[in-house]
């Protein structure tokens, strides 16, 4: 046995190592062995000084093992067996493990480091497990899933997504979130994605427009979380997509029945009224023809009793006077009150409008806005006043609709700017116009174009804005659109 291998300070060293390590000589014998070695191979350290390296090599590795092993003393130099490779080790149980194997030259024999590879195999099988189910789950998902650069691309997208925004996978990722959103959410997407990367949100989760491949519109729900790196900065967003397409439709189905509900029920309001106005006058309107009538008779008979005749005046004059006092007691009644009035921003008004609009079920219009953002406040009843312009731009839409213009290319602008005392509103359609006949009467109550309408919408605008002081007016020529007009007053 070589000096140096018989020396106790190379016996202690190998005893206090942690890892796995033997000493072989020239032949393959071993001749040292610590504890963690003979553990690992099943042996104690008596019985592994009586074995040949081949010993713990499998049958079906030894005749290449043996070439390996004589040929190292011709290149003696410290490397890992197998060129970084998995190996397998034989136990004394006659069961195999997977080791790596370092080896280095020492004084006429050969150092062989031996690495339990067990742990570590396990770790990389479950990693790729968990990397298998993670690609399974991102790839079939049932909603749309990806990963979005800082900048904007798309770094990797799933079928689903695609699906969604009808690309294919090669196209979508060379293209930006950006390219697939509508020119007027812009501003939205870089403010959203701005307060990310700042850290000023966590979370954004927020109902958007996206633009298909087909150039058709998608509505989706969408939440992005940022994925950030040991720094604190954004490596890359975490995007999840849901097509909320039908369910927005069905939504607006209901808002749309909800609306023909809400019509029928004012037609019906409007029916009883009628009903309950002429109730109460038609008593006193016979009363009162009945005593003309007689007067009449009287006069042409030459007037022979005047006191019957001044009676038959008087009871007709008393008759006209109840029917003035019904009509006014029945508009007291149907006004329930004072209507209370307050500084309005109409700019506001405007967009609250719009709101309510796209909530009936008339909304997915082009909308255009052009509004004075020095306009003064006007002194009015905010209420009174989005109803007009809710019924102005639900006019404008069922007009485009009925004349066969799709909802998305309904265009409608609606400007708000000041006239001296006053603050005008106008909105303007670009539907087929009204003829000069539809033009007399449009304000006039009762009178509708419309199959289901009662024919109050523009009567009842032009009294409630009149009320406030202001006046109500509309240009339009046929085939060319309309523009309805509207004033109130500024607060003092």
């Amino acid at each position: 046995m070589s000096p140096a291998v018989d020396d106790p300070n190379v016996r202690r060293l190998l005893d206090a190592a942690v890892d796995p390590m033997l000493i072989a000589d020239q032949v393959g014998a071993i001749v040292l062995a610590n504890e963690p070695a003979a553990a690992l191979f099943g042996y104690s350290t008596a019985e592994m000084l009586g074995l040949s390296v081949d010993d713990l090599v499998p049958e079906r590795f030894r005749a290449s093992h043996r070439l390996h092993r004589q040929a190292y003393p011709l290149q003696s130099t410290s490397r890992t067996m197998g060129t970084a490779r998995v190996l397998a080790g034989l136990r004394k149980d006659g069961s195999e493990i997977p080791v790596a194997i370092s080896l280095s030259p020492y004084d006429n024999h050969v150092l062989a480091c031996v690495h339990d590879m067990r742990a570590r195999l396990q770790a990389e099988e479950a990693l790729r497990e968990s990397e298998s189910r993670y690609r399974a789950t991102f790839e079939l998902a049932a909603v749309g899933i990806a990963h979005v650069a800082p900048t904007g691309e798309w770094l990797r997208v799933n079928a689903t997504l695609c699906e969604i925004l009808g690309y294919p996978r090669e196209e979508l990722l060379r293209m930006r979130v950006a390219d697939l959103t509508p020119p007027e959410d812009l501003p939205a997407l870089k403010r959203s994605t701005r307060q990310l990367l700042k850290g000023e949100i966590g979370t954004i989760s927020v109902e958007k427009r996206y633009i298909r491949k087909d150039e058709q519109i998608v509505w989706v729900s969408v939440r992005v979380s940022p994925v950030r790196g040991k720094d604190g900065t954004t490596d890359y967003f975490i995007s999840v997509v849901e097509d909320i397409g039908q369910r927005r439709q069905s939504e607006a189905a209901l808002r749309e029945l909800r609306a023909e509900m809400q019509e029928l029920l004012e037609l019906n309001v409007a029916s009883q009224t009628a009903k309950a106005i002429a109730h109460e006058i038609n008593q006193p309107l016979n009363a009162m023809t009945s005593y003309s009538e007689a007067a009449l008779m009287m006069l042409r008979d030459g007037n022979p009793d005047p006191d019957r005749l001044t009676r038959a005046l008087e009871n007709s004059v008393q008759q006209a006077q109840r029917a003035g006092t019904v009509a006014r007691e029945l508009l007291q009644f149907l006004q329930k009150g004072e209507t209370e009035t307050a500084d309005v921003d109409l700019n506001r008004a405007v967009r609250n409008a719009l709101a309510i609009v796209e909530s009936d079920g008339f909304g997915g219009f082009q909308a255009e806005l052009d509004l004075d953002p020095g306009l003064r406040p006007v002194r009015a009843n905010r209420v009174q006043v989005e109803k007009v312009m809710v019924n102005l731009m639900r006019n404008s839409v069922e007009a485009m609709r009925g004349a066969g213009i799709s909802t998305r290319a309904i265009h409608i602008a609606i400007r708000t700017n000041a006239q001296r005392s006053m603050a005008q509103v106008t909105i303007t359609d670009s539907g087929p116009g009204m003829d000069q006949e539809a033009a007399k009467r449009i304000f006039d109550p009762f009178f509708t174009t419309k199959p289901r309408g009662i024919g109050m919408g523009l009567a009842v605008s032009r009294s409630l804005v009149e009320a406030h002081g202001g006046q109500l007016w509309f240009d339009s020529q046929s085939g060319t659109g309309a523009s309805f007009h509207f004033t109130l007053p500024f607060a003092p």
